[in-house]
């Protein structure tokens, strides 16, 4: 501020216009987490862009996701059985399935399948040739928080302590 007047990011005095343009980024940043939208965009589109134009690495994400499906059928094809081993472990820091119940059906063929699916978003946001360093964290970022918002660990219909009270 300047003499009591608020000055725009360059030093001019703020008009109307920039001030309704603050109050947009403001309340924006609300729900990009303070990322700009446009860098957001750019971001998306640079990865978006650059998978379209690499064959190799679509023919990669495709087989690997047929394996991951696969995976998760056999998991729960043996649940009955015998007690399959774990095909992914979540990271140390990770605690959505900490609980015991989450080892047990069918909850663990919920926590396999999202552990499988989050490994395998991760291979598909990262590693894309072209791509600017930047830009691929910012899309892995956001990939991962929408992911965490699907957790089954989140929702709570699938969570093992719902199912205890029904």
């Amino acid at each position: 501020s300047q003499g009591g007047r608020r000055l725009s990011p360059h030093g001019a005095p703020a008009s109307g216009g920039l001030a309704a343009d603050h109050l947009l980024h403001a309340w924006q940043a609300q729900f990009t987490a303070g990322l700009s939208p446009t860098g957001l965009a750019l971001g998306w589109w640079d990865w978006a862009l650059h998978l379209m134009n690499s064959p190799g690495k679509q023919a990669e994400l495709g087989e690997a996701a047929v394996a991951a499906a696969a995976s998760v059928l056999r998991y729960a094809a043996n649940v009955g059985a015998e007690r399959p081993e774990p095909m992914a472990v979540p990271a140390p820091e990770d605690h959505r399935f900490r609980a015991a119940a989450w080892s047990n059906p069918p909850f663990d063929v919920l926590a396999q399948s999202f552990l499988i699916g989050e490994d395998w978003l991760l291979r598909a946001t990262t590693g894309v040739p072209g791509v600017r360093q930047r830009h691929e964290r910012v899309v892995s970022f956001l990939a991962r928080q929408c992911l965490d918002a699907l957790s089954p660990a989140m929702q709570a219909l699938l969570t093992p302590l719902r199912a205890a009270f029904t």
